[in-house]
C-alpha cells in the first residue's frame, strides 16, 4: 500500500488521500477486473463511511449522480457504496504513509492499474496520473470530470449516463463509458458492450477502457 498524494482535492479543495494497492503483485479481490493494482481516492479528514452517509463525498466523487446522497442505496447507487465500503474503509484506515509518487510509479512498472477503485481521478491535481502510469503496462479509468479535465483524456474514459452526453464527449475526443438503462441500447458502430460484465473476459485482458487509445463501452445496471 503506497500513498501517492495527500493534499487538497482538485474538485473542491477538501483534504484527500490517494492510495495505490496491489502493486506488490497480490491479486485483486475483484473477479471482474482481474489482478490489477488499484488506485483509491479517499477523504483524508473523516472516516469514509461517515462522509458517504453525510453526502459530503464530492471531494473524491465530484458530481456523480450515483453517489448515495443523490441516488440513495438502491440499484442506481454506486456499487462501491452498496457493496464494497468495508474494503474502502480498510484502505483508508491503513493508508498512513507519507506520499511517495516515485515509489508508486516504480512499483507499477510493467504492471496494470485500475485508476479509481473508489473515487474519481479528476480529484487529483494535473500531472499525478501521467507520472503514476508512466512505466505501467496498461490501465483502465473513468472520470466524470471530462468537461473540465482534458488532461485525463489519454488515461480515462468519460463516464456518461446518456447518449447525448456521449455525443458531446466524442466531439471532444473522449472515449466513453455509458451505463445503459432498460430502454437504452448500445450504438453498434461507436460502442461495445463490456465483455467483462458478462464474464467473457476480465478488465486486465480487455483494457478497452484505457482512455483515448481504447474503445467506448456500455454496461447495464449492475
Amino acid at each position: 500500500m503506497i500513498t501517492i498524494y495527500a493534499g487538497p482535492s482538485a474538485i473542491d479543495g477538501a483534504p484527500i488521500r490517494a492510495v495505490l494497492t496491489g502493486a506488490d503483485g497480490r491479486s485483486s479481490r475483484n473477479s471482474k477486473t482481474g489482478p490489477m493494482a488499484q488506485l483509491w481516492i479517499l477523504p483524508a479528514d473523516r472516516p469514509v463511511w461517515d462522509v458517504i452517509r453525510a453526502g459530503h463525498d464530492r471531494s473524491v466523487c465530484g458530481d456523480c449522480p450515483r453517489r448515495p446522497s443523490v441516488a440513495g442505496y438502491g440499484r442506481e447507487a454506486c456499487y462501491v457504496a452498496r457493496r464494497g465500503w468495508r474494503e474502502v474503509a480498510s484502505v483508508q484506515r491503513w493508508s498512513s504513509s507519507d506520499p511517495d509518487l516515485d515509489r508508486a510509479a516504480a512499483a507499477l512498472a510493467g504492471r496494470l492499474v485500475r485508476l479509481g477503485a473508489y473515487g474519481d481521478p479528476g480529484a487529483l491535481p494535473p500531472g499525478i496520473v501521467p507520472q503514476l502510469v508512466e512505466g505501467a503496462k496498461g490501465w483502465t479509468g473513468y472520470t466524470r470530470r471530462w468537461q473540465t479535465r482534458p488532461d485525463l483524456r489519454p488515461y480515462c474514459h468519460a463516464s456518461v449516463e446518456h447518449e447525448l452526453a456521449a455525443w458531446h464527449a466524442w466531439r471532444e475526443g473522449w472515449r466513453t463509458f455509458r451505463v445503459l438503462q432498460p430502454s437504452d441500447a448500445s450504438l453498434p458502430t461507436l460502442e461495445r458492450a463490456c465483455p467483462a460484465a458478462s464474464g467473457r473476459t476480465t478488465c486486465d485482458r480487455c483494457r478497452a477502457c484505457r482512455g483515448s487509445a481504447g474503445r467506448s463501452v456500455t454496461i447495464r445496471e449492475h
